[in-house]
């Protein structure tokens, strides 16, 4: 834990509000698109969105996030001192940032800063803590190709430092090469690479005092999301030529049945996706 607090008192709010302080995506967008590309894509998905905006400081707007869940329930669009938009939600262990995708609904650039000590809640009552510490940087151009660095360890036993994508003329990729993995992805390196496309993550100042809330709800019950979700497979792979299936055990046995788009079920909205 010691470790945990000294990187902390650098973060936003000192980390207090982590892990939901410390997975930030940010959007090149006014909250106002932001939150419409968020809208479209829970309908293509079925679910309703009750929404509402509310003047109030970004701590208050982490304080209304609480409590940490397994999955995210509440998300959060704040204005900044720059073109971007910050996009939160309240999942716990989202290591990949669920909302990274919403640059392509809203047709414009996104960019993730994220670092994820471990020991932190996780909204699973099963796993209440998370065991990975996560460090990333993502940046994904409308239309273009993404670039991301990572270092993760998890339960403090090995360091795995990953990148994908040519390397941004920002990044200190001579930092790469350091001989612990762990040193390769720093908070500070997280900073200055958010700081070169004019966004300061760790600096409350940097955040406007109106924010846009949303909550969705599923329009279909537990059955009919079952055959959603797997006819979206299916017309997700048919696309490009392959095939899916679902697989359980039945009578101790296993089932392997083929999944087919379900005619009811119209998933055209996410063709250009």
């Amino acid at each position: 834990m010691g470790r945990m607090r000294d990187i902390t008192g650098k973060m936003l709010f000192r980390g207090e509000y982590l892990p939901l302080s410390g997975n930030l995506l940010f959007l090149r967008a006014s909250p106002e698109k932001a939150l419409g590309a968020f809208v479209r894509r829970e309908k293509a998905l079925m679910f309703g969105v009750r929404q509402r905006e509310r003047n109030c400081s970004l701590r208050d707007a982490f304080e209304q996030l609480l409590p940490v869940a397994m999955e995210a329930e509440k998300w959060c669009f704040v204005g900044t001192a720059s073109e971007w938009t910050l996009a939160l939600h309240n999942d716990g262990d989202d290591f990949g940032n669920s909302l990274s995708g919403l640059g392509k609904w809203g047709k414009c650039d996104a960019l993730l800063i994220q670092y994820l000590p471990a020991g932190l809640p996780s909204g699973n009552p099963h796993f209440p803590y998370t065991d990975t510490e996560s460090r990333r940087f993502e940046y994904i151009p409308f239309g273009g190709e993404s670039r991301f660095v990572s270092v993760s360890c998890h339960q403090e036993k090995h360091w795995d430092f990953h990148e994908y994508g040519e390397p941004l003329p920002e990044e200190d990729t001579g930092r790469y090469a350091e001989r612990f993995k762990r040193n390769r992805l720093t908070l500070e390196m997280l900073e200055a690479y958010a700081h070169s496309f004019g966004i300061e993550p760790f600096k409350e100042e940097f955040y406007h005092d109106c924010c846009l809330f949303a909550e969705k709800e599923d329009m279909l019950i537990p059955s009919e999301r079952e055959a959603f979700m797997g006819s979206l497979d299916a017309y997700r792979t048919e696309k490009t030529g392959s095939k899916v299936y679902s697989i359980k055990m039945v009578n101790g046995a296993i089932e392997k049945k083929r999944l087919h788009v379900l005619s009811r079920f119209n998933h055209e909205d996410f063709d250009d996706l």
